[in-house]
């Protein structure tokens, strides 16, 4: 009985996949043309589409300020999940990064009180709790869309559009690492808060709209304010608004503006942020360049106003090796003299597919303004693969 059976459902199963070729070897015949490879995909929902991706890299750093140091680091392991519900109408898509795992350094923090006085035990000893100074959280982005002609409307969390470095994909950039005023940290010590981060490469919770067509782009961006992770603080929020342009294939021209909807003066984590940006990639050429100022507040109304540049020149010599270079700089503060960091870099890319597999050999420079800081220099080799 169990082998009729059996022979029953194999004989199905072969019919079954006969009519498919069938049908496929149809439809290549109604398709005018050759026939375009489509990615492999898993079909969803009402002709819908789920589909996974990865940006993986590797680096080995070596750094030297006043001692040489080096290490192995695993920089990027973000995992996509995407796809669409509804084809061309109802999208969804989710983003972790196993690695923010890996940044796990703490320190202890004096827990206060309402009153900004320090919580004491029975022994009238300060109270403190352990902080992470990196990402406690694996997640990065999630987002639910509507798509239309003319607007796609998503609500979830996903980068805020403050730089053009910032807010595009990883696996895109010339140099394994950003400049600091798009997004990378500073290098220790050479600004006056440890590990600061640059304008770009941020995350917020919220909603957007955007849409890019033939010759012009938009975005509009509604956000918590309170960063990747974090439920809101207060009932105000975060606007942001950006325009690109496309004048020819190849070139991108873009302004943004960023501001905290609220009262700044006496609210705490209150930010503007203004940019403009070119990007020209013609081969075997790209140059691209940014500036962003930016004025941030605290909770007494002062207002801090910083600034930053960068511009990059690469040339693939070869369609598989590219020479780059990249100048810039940032001021935390531009009210005083001791607070801008100038960085300088020069590399060399192999690409093996494009930028699906590559290698880096990138070296940089960050000298701050302070001279009784001592320079940074960093040599980082880079593997990275993305599909």
């Amino acid at each position: 009985m169990l082998q009729k059976s059996a022979q029953i459902m194999a004989a199905v199963v072969v019919m079954g996949f006969a009519t498919a070729q069938a049908e496929e070897k149809a439809e290549e015949s109604r398709s005018p043309g050759p026939a375009v490879e489509e990615p492999h995909h898993l079909a969803i929902g009402k002709g819908g589409y789920v589909k996974l991706a990865a940006l993986l890299q590797g680096w080995m750093k070596v750094a030297h300020q006043e001692d040489t140091s080096s290490t192995f680091r695993v920089r990027r392991a973000e995992i996509k999940v995407k796809g669409e519900i509804v084809k061309d109408l109802f999208g969804f898509g989710v983003m972790i990064d196993p690695a923010k795992l890996l940044e796990q350094d703490e320190e202890k923090v004096i827990l206060l009180d309402g009153d900004d006085n320090p919580v004491v035990d029975a022994d009238g000893n300060p109270v403190t709790i352990r902080n992470h100074k990196h990402a406690g959280s694996i997640l990065q982005d999630l987002w639910v869309s509507v798509l239309t002609e003319y607007a796609d409307i998503s609500i979830g969390q996903f980068k805020i559009p403050v730089s053009w470095e910032g807010l595009n994909s990883s696996s895109k950039l010339i140099f394994a690492e950003r400049s600091v005023v798009s997004g990378a940290h500073a290098p220790d010590g050479l600004l006056p808060k440890d590990h600061f981060k640059g304008y770009g490469d941020r995350r917020g919770l919220g909603i957007k709209v955007e849409k890019k067509f033939h010759y012009v782009g938009y975005f509009v961006g509604l956000y918590n304010g309170a960063e990747r992770n974090r439920l809101d603080f207060d009932n105000f929020k975060d606007l942001a608004a950006r325009i690109e342009g496309y004048p020819y294939p190849g070139i991108t021209i873009g302004a943004m503006a960023y501001m905290t909807l609220r009262d700044k003066q006496g609210q705490a984590n209150a930010k503007d942020r203004w940019e403009g940006d070119i990007r020209i990639a013609i081969d075997p050429v790209i140059f691209q360049a940014e500036y962003i100022r930016g004025r941030d507040h605290d909770d007494t109304g002062k207002g801090r106003t910083g600034q930053g540049f960068y511009a990059t020149l690469a040339w693939n010599i070869i369609p598989e090796v590219q020479v780059k270079a990249r100048g810039g700089g940032f001021d935390y503060d531009v009210s005083s003299g001791k607070n801008a960091l100038w960085e300088a870099a020069t590399g060399l890319t192999c690409f093996f597919d494009k930028y699906d597999a590559n290698l880096k050999l990138d070296y940089y420079m960050y000298k701050s303004t302070d001279s009784s800081k001592n320079v940074e220099h960093q040599v980082i080799f880079a593997a990275q693969a993305h599909f």
